[in-house]
């Protein structure tokens, strides 16, 4: 699928790098003529799922021509994507496949075959389409390489075509800016995740302070979460953030299929966990079997004096 029948776009927000990077690593995997289209809203206007269908699908398909080329479209599952997408699949009379976390292209004919989670994570679905265009939305985080992407062929910023009739599909009532400070799982190079091992919301903290020792992310697990001992943004699966940081701490997390689909891609990965047959040591490159209450503090306590030593780690 490396030849010229195959054109690939990967399709980022201009300004934003949410989940461009897994675009990028992603399209050169499944063609070599690639391309990027930026949807920059200074030029579109304000945002609304059929203008940005109506201008994305339009820009393609000029591209396309007459030609019969298998055309592959990429984009970041964020919210606003996944709104858009399926008009945008529509617009192209293309297949849409949502949220995949793996990509692979046929040897047969060249075409794609897709990985994606169904029945809520339990399961893993191998999807190849049919259509000779496909629309398909990347899961953040689940596509990651030490090599730097390869660079597109042609870069376009988005613009609104000519003819399009401009409709107004819901009115903006105002914006206000996302506050300073959130979690940044996605990009984050550690994380220390608490799972329901730690015991309840008042023994969070024992993660927390490992979490600060070693200057990274506070994750959580999806029983941590759903108990109110986190909020929301701190959970890690699929249906949380998909990570893959250089360092995955692991304190109290049993490992359900959906959490070790959101994180078995870290590059090193440490679990602490006191039942010796928790699912989590299947994917972890170290275990320790003990009691995180002994094992957490005793390692930001070594963390905490190398770093008053003037020690790196």
């Amino acid at each position: 699928m490396s030849g010229p029948d195959t054109v690939v776009w990967m399709v980022k927000n201009a300004g934003s790098e949410s989940g461009s990077c897994d675009v990028r690593v992603c399209g050169p995997a499944l063609g070599s003529d690639l391309r990027l289209a930026r949807l920059d809203e200074e030029l579109l206007g304000p945002y609304s799922p059929g203008l940005y269908a109506e201008a994305l699908g339009a820009l393609i398909a000029e591209e396309r021509g007459e030609e019969r080329n298998r055309t592959l479209v990429l984009l970041p599952h964020t919210y606003q994507v996944a709104e858009f997408a399926p008009l945008l699949a529509m617009r192209l009379d293309a297949a849409y496949v949502p949220s995949i976390c793996g990509a692979t292209r046929e040897d047969e004919d060249g075409g794609p075959r897709f990985r994606r989670s169904i029945l809520q994570a339990k399961l893993q679905a191998e999807v190849r389409p049919r259509a000779r265009t496909v629309v398909a939305t990347l899961q953040s985080g689940a596509f990651s390489s030490d090599e730097p992407p390869a660079p597109p062929r042609k870069v376009v910023d988005v613009g609104p075509p000519a003819d399009i009739e401009r409709t107004h599909e819901r009115e903006i009532l105002g914006r206000e800016a996302a506050s300073a400070g959130g979690v940044d799982l996605a990009g984050a190079e550690r994380i220390v995740t608490a799972g329901r091992g730690v015991g309840g919301a008042d023994q969070v903290s024992v993660a927390a302070d490992l979490a600060s020792a070693l200057g990274a992310e506070l994750g959580a697990s999806r029983p941590v979460v759903d108990n109110g001992w986190l909020p929301r943004e701190h959970q890690v699966g699929s249906s949380g953030h998909t990570v893959t940081p250089n360092l995955y701490v692991a304190l109290g997390v049993s490992g359900s299929i959906q959490h070790l689909m959101g994180m078995s891609g870290s590059r090193v990965i440490v679990a602490v966990n006191k039942d010796p047959e928790a699912p989590i040591f299947s994917v972890a490159h170290y275990g320790i079997v003990g009691d995180l209450h002994e094992v957490a503090p005793a390692l930001t306590r070594l963390l905490n004096e190398r770093a008053a030593a003037g020690t790196t780690s």
